[in-house]
């Protein structure tokens, strides 16, 4: 998945290996066999790679389909730490859901 997530991203903004490997300060044959996933990414290199495309770490492990880290959602801090807190009571979304839904209907 790495490998295809990192040739995707190279391909997409119109370099090549060499191009990319200049990029990173490699060795083209070094970017080639992370691009092959015949050697493993280091953690430096996957940063550099996830800054230099605008594009979270997770987007190129393969972790999730969202290439965008998610502060370019525009979501502000606190409602990421209540959503994390609703998590961690084990509060049902279903739940939040209808909590909504009785609030914007008092406030009517």
């Amino acid at each position: 998945m790495i490998g295809k997530r990192l040739k995707e991203l190279r391909k997409s903004s119109g370099l090549t290996q060499q191009q990319l490997a200049d990029i990173l300060k490699l060795e083209r044959p070094t970017y080639v066999r992370y691009e092959n996933e015949l050697r493993k990414l280091p953690y430096d290199i996957l940063l550099k790679i996830s800054r230099y495309f605008n594009v979270s770490t997770d987007y190129i492990l393969g972790a999730t389909n969202t290439p965008k880290p998610i502060d370019k959602f525009n979501l502000d801090i606190k409602y990421i730490k209540l959503a994390q807190e609703i998590q961690e009571a084990k509060i049902k979304p279903n739940t939040i859901r209808k909590m909504i839904e009785a609030i914007k209907s008092v406030n009517k």
